[in-house]
């Protein structure tokens, strides 16, 4: 904890770091939304038509193939069917499914979408498309928000005002993983409150929390040791 500066007060500004991973979850969210919304109204759609063009030649172009070679005109159904550009057979072999999808660049085996799925992806864009705009919106919030340290109180960037001698304890468990740190106080000595410090959203909140805690006498709340350091305290006790 770095000890606190003589130059008061202590501004802590949003850092970059936040606002490059909001706009990162931002894009992601938007990716996601744009990747529903293409698969809503085309790729959903395509995949139910080439489902539907292999039930068409399983159900009605092979019997027309069999039935035009039981009548001994095979040779007329296929010069019609090459002017047509439909799918012939090879050698005298009736036509595949697997040669004619392979042509047109379709899977062998076309997923049927229900039309629940198929509206599924719509309220998944929506969804994501609101999670997009409420990041955005966040960061958009956070652009003028400030933390500030002062000699006897410090400002959270909501505006609440957290004076020194009203603080009633401090919680660094998170601090040294997260960058956060709890502190409860009582304003006027009413009902207690709780504001937290991020260290990783604004620079230099551990000058602010290092003001205080150079005045603090009441409780703090710290990590629990490792295995490795508590070994190492009964250790260091011990000699």
């Amino acid at each position: 904890m770095s000890d606190a500066p003589t130059s008061l007060p202590i501004l802590c500004y949003v850092t970059p770091w936040y606002f490059r991973r909001m706009i990162l979850v931002t894009l992601i969210f938007s990716a996601g939304a744009c990747t529903f919304l293409y698969d809503w109204g085309v790729g959903y759609p395509k995949a139910n038509d080439i489902a539907d063009k292999k039930d068409w030649f399983e159900q009605q172009w092979l019997p027309s193939y069999e039935q035009a070679k039981q009548q001994q005109r095979l040779t007329q159904w296929e010069e019609a069917a090459r002017l047509k550009g439909l799918p012939v057979g090879r050698d005298g072999d009736s036509p595949r499914w697997v040669n004619y999808a392979a042509q047109q660049g379709w899977p062998q085996s076309p997923h049927r979408y229900s039309t629940r799925e198929i509206r599924g992806q719509l309220y998944w864009a929506a969804a994501c498309l609101l999670a997009a705009l409420i990041t955005a919106w966040t960061a958009l919030l956070h652009r003028g928000r400030v933390l500030s340290g002062h000699a006897q109180h410090l400002v959270s960037p909501k505006g609440q005002r957290v004076n020194f001698h009203e603080v009633t304890r401090v919680d660094l468990r998170a601090w040294e993983s997260k960058g956060l740190a709890q502190i409860w106080h009582r304003p006027g000595g009413g009902r207690e409150r709780k504001v937290t410090i991020d260290d990783l959203k604004y620079g230099g909140a551990e000058l602010v929390l290092g003001l205080l805690l150079k005045q603090f006498q009441g409780e703090v709340l710290q990590p629990k040791p490792g295995p490795a350091e508590a070994g190492q305290v009964e250790a260091e006790d011990r000699g």
